[in-house]
């Protein structure tokens, strides 16, 4: 709860945010929340949404930015070494198998074209190695590319207008089940997007 008021509190004058499929986000019980990478701050809005505390997954380059670090460790990041990736796999299921939210972007990077990403395979092995039921929703954030956060070519954020407050959209999906793979991921992410 602290956290999305926080959240709130720093974003809120700068961004509008709409959210719809809130009805499909438990309160309660372990959750993979599975998101487009659109900008450096997708996070941002899936928190924004709800008020229980979602632990996202952050490669370990940006999770040792030394000014912010302190930040994500507040916040309770889970860091991710591409080089001891079972470390960050053990992380995740235990924090799924102790009922928390836990929030991965499966493309693996922020989106330079603006278009959904070839998904990774990692959120698959997370969920067959987890011993509990756990409630697997798709969730996708609209209206970022070409934001100054995005990785958006110069040019295309050059012809974004400016508004003091940016509406930004975020949609969740329905649960899709622990054994959902890649290919389904992909469609109910791209029928959220169209």
């Amino acid at each position: 709860m602290v956290r999305r008021l926080l959240v709130i509190a720093v974003f809120g004058l700068r961004y509008k945010l709409q959210i719809s499929g809130v009805e499909n986000l438990p309160r309660e019980g372990p959750v993979m929340l599975l998101g487009n990478h659109i900008s450096y701050i997708d996070w941002v809005f899936a928190q924004w949404a709800t008020p229980r505390t979602i632990h996202f997954v952050m490669h370990e380059d940006y999770y040792n930015i030394p000014l912010l670090r302190w930040f994500w460790r507040a916040i309770k990041i889970i860091c991710v070494n591409p080089s001891n990736s079972r470390n960050a796999l053990r992380n995740v299921v235990s924090a799924l198998e102790n009922k928390q939210m836990v929030g991965i972007f499966p493309e693996g990077e922020i989106s330079r074209t603006g278009n959904l990403l070839q998904l990774k395979r990692g959120f698959e092995k997370i969920l067959s190695e987890t011993n509990t039921d756990v409630t697997v929703l798709p969730f996708v954030v609209e209206n970022m590319w070409g934001s100054l956060l995005s990785k958006a070519p110069k040019e295309v954020k050059a012809s974004q207008r400016f508004f003091f407050r940016r509406k930004v959209h975020i949609h969740f999906g329905k649960d899709l089940g622990k054994n959902i793979d890649r290919t389904s991921l992909e469609k109910a992410m791209l029928n959220m997007l169209d």
